[in-house]
């Protein structure tokens, strides 16, 4: 790639591409060479432009953006514009690989129409005369709800259209640069249980209790393989380091994945109950398993065989290998054991509270997350070394980052509290949007935290400031209730939204779709796995059925469903839900 000379100097006060490199990017779509920018707002930098730049003249204008900007979504339908005639001249990639698309068109086009090409904008030339460009618009999508911050800039007559388009680039490319959010991943039909990072950093693997495993891209936010194959929610997900994906959920079954195959290598079978976590030891050889059924198992992940590690006496929750091969296990039973390998014996440590989570620092330090809220820190040995009041609810779920520093504890209550792990200080508790979290995982940058929600959404948090990077799409046309607000009955129905959907267009979530619901016989739905039980019942459903579910509970009225249990004690509440029902599920 040129390179500007060293001489050259930017009209602009911020650091920003050197124009003869964002020349040859327009010009032949590679990738540029990096930079700094300050972070400085959409409008500071048009301002500074407008004042200091006698040559290119930018305005502003903003549609009523209500909350903090967030690239990677522009407004309008992204084809529409490829039908009406513009032609792609060009790409450019922005930072954190935003894409900016580059297109011509013969009249104005507004939002509606502006050519997104699945990116953070799009650049489109006016044509006042055929085959004379006298004025570039730019629409960054740098706002929420899908509002736009456009941009007009005029060129001076007889001004070189080569150097127009490197400042309007060097314009976009330095706004995209200034912002850090990125868009919250969303795909999953219901909570999210377990996150793990790839050993490369580019994917995410999320399991979830719609029964489905997503792997995605950290580079593009986009869902890159969709894996099914448990028949109930999954609730543990690991990467292997030669790429290859292991997931486990509540059907008691272990998959093994290739990346882009859609079903599994193989399958492990041994436990009865649903495993809970998931551990790879040291050099990648061995699996374990943390299971309910009160075991763990130790898998070779060349011939699949497994051994049984017994002694626990309640629902084992967690597991984690020390760097020198043993392994934890932790459970209900108040107990940590520390598996010596190959033999199997263990050293048993009695903590004061029941046990849901484990993790290991590089150092080989022990934490755990109890229901008490607090995080205990043990040696290698089993000593107990230090003490953590986390939450005011159990701790469901523990993360480290890289470098051990920093450990990310979720309560059940819906906090996510930082602890800095030498001092033993809680920095910072993180609350936001698509809280209570249930997964947690560090990427490897050591400070970026990614959690996996009740809503089954994932986000990005900067661990150590507290913030979220990204936006919540709650109560934004993402939302499936969207167009039922102040709807008493759409209210009522909204803690089912994680669960099931009220049309059959919709992407399947954990449990059946409810369109056509009335008139519908019990586990009749095509395509839908049921339970037997259920499937033997003989219940039509209408509103009074509806209602009486409700009223007494699923586990009363249809025993085997495996739908959670959740009563609605008031008449009305049940009447306005069935109401609900009837008007948005109909065919």
């Amino acid at each position: 790639m040129r390179r500007a000379s060293a001489t050259r100097r930017s009209p602009f006060k911020r650091s920003i591409p050197r124009t003869g490199c964002l020349r040859c990017t327009i010009r032949n779509g590679c990738r540029p060479c990096k930079f700094s920018a300050s972070p400085v707002s959409a409008s500071e930098v048009l301002r500074e432009i407008s004042e200091n730049d006698p040559v290119l003249r930018g305005t502003l204008s903003c549609r009523g953006c209500p909350g903090p900007a967030r690239p990677n979504q522009l407004a309008g339908d992204a084809n529409a514009s490829r039908r009406q005639g513009p032609t792609p001249a060009a790409r450019l990639d922005g930072p954190d690989q935003h894409r900016l698309g580059w297109c011509a068109a013969r009249e104005p086009p507004g939002p509606e129409s502006a050519w997104n090409a699945g990116c953070a904008g799009g650049v489109v030339q006016d044509h006042d005369r055929p085959g004379q460009v006298d004025r570039f618009r730019i629409f960054i999508s740098i706002a929420c709800s899908g509002n736009l911050e456009r941009v007009d800039v005029s060129r001076r007559p007889g001004m070189n259209r080569s150097s127009l388009c490197t400042k309007v680039a060097a314009v976009l490319w330095t706004i995209l640069a200034a912002s850090s959010v990125q868009a919250d991943m969303v795909g999953h039909g219901g909570p999210i249980r377990s996150l793990a990072i790839s050993p490369d950093g580019d994917s995410l693997l999320s399991g979830s209790f719609d029964t489905a495993v997503i792997r995605w891209s950290l580079r593009t936010d986009t869902a890159e393989q969709v894996l099914r194959y448990h028949a109930d929610g999954v609730n543990a997900v690991v990467f292997l380091k030669d790429g290859r994906m292991i997931t486990a959920g509540a059907d008691a079954r272990i998959a093994v994945w290739e990346a882009g195959r859609p079903e599994p290598d193989r399958v492990l079978e041994g436990h009865v109950a649903p495993i809970a976590a998931l551990a790879v030891s040291p050099n990648g050889t061995l699996l374990a398993s943390a299971s309910w059924d009160r075991t763990v198992r130790l898998w070779s992940l060349s011939d699949g065989t497994s051994r049984v590690l017994e002694g626990h006496t309640q629902n084992v929750n967690g597991v984690a290998f020390l760097p020198d091969g043993r392994l934890v296990s932790v459970g209900y039973d108040l107990a940590l054991r520390i598996w010596r390998l190959p033999d199997g014996q263990p050293d048993i440590v009695t903590l004061p509270a029941p046990l849901n989570a484990v993790t290991v620092a590089p150092d080989g330090e022990i934490v755990t997350g109890a229901v008490d809220g607090r995080l205990r820190m043990l040696t290698p040995d089993g000593k107990v070394s230090g003490e953590v009041e986390a939450s005011p609810t159990p701790v469901v779920a523990l993360a480290m980052s890289a470098d051990g520093a920093l450990i990310a504890a979720a309560g059940i209550g819906g906090s996510v509290a930082i602890i800095e792990r030498k001092s033993r200080i809680l920095l910072r508790s993180l609350v936001g949007p698509g809280l209570p979290v249930w997964a947690v995982a560090f990427l490897a940058d050591r400070e970026t935290l990614m959690t996996g929600g009740a809503d089954g959404r994932i986000r990005r948090w900067n661990a150590r400031t507290g913030n979220p990077i990204g936006s919540s799409l709650i109560g934004t046309p993402a939302d499936p209730l969207a167009a039922y607000a102040g709807d008493h009955g759409a209210d009522v129905f909204r803690a089912c939204v994680a669960c099931h959907t009220l049309s059959d267009k919709e992407v399947q979530r954990a449990g059946p779709t409810l369109a056509g619901l009335y008139g519908r016989k019990i586990a009749s739905l095509p395509g839908y796995r049921f339970s037997d039980a259920l499937k033997a019942m003989d219940i039509v459903w209408t509103p009074e059925t509806v209602a009486r579910l409700f009223e007494i509970g699923p586990n009363a009225y249809t025993p085997g469903t495996k739908m959670p249990e959740q009563r609605i004690g008031s008449a009305e509440d049940r009447r306005a839900l069935t109401e609900f029902l009837g008007r948005a599920t109909s065919r």
